[in-house]
């Protein structure tokens, strides 16, 4: 058998327009269909002998000629290629990825089997084998260097991926009467059954002064073909949707320039206190704080003016950068400071406009962090504030405070931490939202199996008296027993021990209490004697006394 390898050469495409009953192949710059190795059948590419290939962009190097050129960025020296970083072959047609880091934008690396080779698999809106190829808004085949625009206000969509793996196929949704692969053609009428008249399909954007709708005309030029007019004085273009200097209809009136300045000649010319292209921004300085957090003053280029405009952070919009450019994408935010004992004091809120993987319930990174743009990846994350880290599962910021990892793994593993709003007294903090079936546990702030609480209103697993076993069940602390572990009493060991204290005290109160009455009544007795003896001395005396003056008692 006969072996071939393959390379890669340029990229093409083929397609299949409904304007034509036959297949048709658009090219780019100097690009062939199929890439001048074969025809284009049915929206197909049938490739020549020698090639294979979606695109015919695979060539055996048993019949193909030797191309003088590299794929994939690879530059050629002499007659050599020398390849970026991951692609190898003689023409740097082979792509291999060993990690993540080898696919751009967030790509990640994907290996089948042992027996396949490995190559990333891109995030919608990008291609190419290493996914560093910006799809929408670019190409409409999504194949690198293939680069189409949507025209005419034309939206660019993207299919799922095909069979070579991580390429999307893009492709154009024209406005209304907008046709063509890139939205390049416009139509503004129809034929009707006979063949003879024709319907006007000019979109209707005015009213009269009476209020009835204008519908401009379809007219045609050999110069451009059709198009709709006269267009209301504030529109224009084929089909009069281009809108000039910001016109918009409030209150049943046209408005222009936002109403802050005068439309000559499709510009705008603004009141001194406003700028801008449609009058819609307010002028700053380098050194006020118009602009807020979500914006900066930035001088005019080329002005010497000290006044300038506020340049929104990517997602704001407003004269000051206070409302976001998708109303979908407000969230709000509390600002809060530590209360030092392990709770938050809510200082004031405000709204933060964030992408989706910044958002967890309703709230931009956890309350805890900014929502930012990893340009490396190009994908959005959090950025937590100091005090915080993120929680390496949700990738959502979490308090560093011990409030929701007291033990080992977050929650135990069972749960989120999440910022809760106590709207009453103004005040914050973060806890555990457990997963069904676990409930928080107060004491460790941690998931446990609900099991092992005695009921729904429990706030500690095993009534703080155990250990929540991975089988379920409660496996008590000494000298408590039950099944949720409520019941906690004294052994025997421990009564025999508290009487034999009771006894020897009491035994040491008996002995102390015989002893002072067996002393006090010693004391006494000694007492009476001396002072018996003493009286008899002193009786005697006074009778010496008196017999020595003559007198006798």
């Amino acid at each position: 058998m006969l072996a071939f390898t393959y390379f890669l050469i340029d990229l093409g495409f083929c397609i299949a327009t409904a304007s034509s009953s036959t297949a048709n192949c658009g090219v780019t710059g100097n690009s062939l269909p199929c890439n001048g190795h074969g025809s284009c059948e049915n929206g197909a590419c049938v490739c020549n002998p020698g090639f294979e290939g979606v695109y015919c962009e695979l060539a055996t190097t048993s019949t193909a000629p030797n191309y003088d050129y590299c794929n994939y960025g690879g530059e050629l020296h002499g007659n050599v290629c020398q390849c970026r970083e991951n692609y190898s072959g003689a023409r740097c047609e082979t792509f291999t990825c060993t990690r993540n880091t080898d696919c751009f934008n967030g790509g990640i690396c994907y290996r089948e089997n042992l027996f396949k080779g490995s190559y990333c698999v891109c995030p919608k809106g990008f291609s190419g084998a290493d996914c560093n190829v910006m799809s929408c808004n670019a190409t409409w085949d999504n194949i690198m260097f293939t680069t189409v625009y949507c025209n005419n206000g034309g939206t660019c969509h993207m299919d799922e991926p095909s069979s070579l793996h991580n390429y999307y196929r893009s492709w154009c949704e024209c406005r209304q009467n907008f046709n063509g692969t890139t939205c390049d053609k416009f139509t503004c009428s129809t034929k009707s059954g006979d063949g003879k008249s024709k319907t006007n399909l000019c979109p209707i954007y005015s009213k009269d002064d009476n209020g009835q709708l204008i519908q401009p005309n379809c007219e045609s030029d050999d110069t451009i073909g059709e198009y709709c007019g006269p267009c209301p004085s504030h529109r224009g273009g084929l089909d009069c949707g281009i809108v000039y200097c910001g016109a918009e209809e409030v209150n049943g009136e046209i408005v222009t320039c936002s109403g802050h300045g005068h439309c000559m000649w499709n510009f705008c010319f603004c009141r001194s206190e406003y700028l801008g292209d449609t009058c819609n921004e307010m002028p700053c300085t380098l050194n006020d704080t118009k602009c807020g957090t979500h914006g900066t003053c930035t001088l005019y280029p080329d002005s010497d003016s000290p006044l300038g405009y506020c340049k929104c952070n990517d997602g704001y919009i407003g004269n000051f950068c206070e409302k976001c450019k998708d109303p979908l994408k407000g969230h709000p935010y509390y600002k809060v400071e530590s209360d030092g004992r392990g709770g938050y004091n809510v200082k004031e809120s405000t709204t933060i406009c964030a992408e989706p993987a910044c958002i967890i319930d309703g709230l931009v990174c956890n309350n805890a962090g900014t929502c930012v743009l990893d340009k490396s990846t190009n994908q959005w994350g959090c950025q937590c504030d100091q005090g915080f880290e993120k929680d390496p599962i949700t990738r959502m910021c979490i308090p560093n405070d011990g409030s929701c990892f007291r033990i080992e793994n977050i929650c135990g593993g069972h749960g989120v931490c999440e910022f809760h709003l106590n709207p009453i007294n103004n005040t914050a903090k973060w806890e555990c939202r457990c997963r069904p079936f676990y409930m928080l546990d107060t004491v460790t702030n941690s998931c446990s199996p609900a099991s092992c609480f005695a009921s729904s209103d429990s706030t500690a697993a095993c009534s703080g008296h155990g250990e929540c076993l991975p089988t379920f069940e409660c496996f008590c602390s000494k000298g408590c027993t039950g099944t949720f572990c409520e019941k906690c009493g004294l052994s025997g060991g421990t009564i025999a021990g508290i009487v034999i204290a009771i006894l020897i005290i009491a035994g040491s109160v008996i002995g102390f209490c015989i002893y002072w009455f067996l002393f006090r009544n010693k004391m006494k007795k000694g007492s009476r004697i001396t002072r018996s003896r003493l009286t008899d001395a002193v009786d005697y005396a006074s009778l010496i006394n008196n017999e020595d003056s003559g007198h006798f008692i």
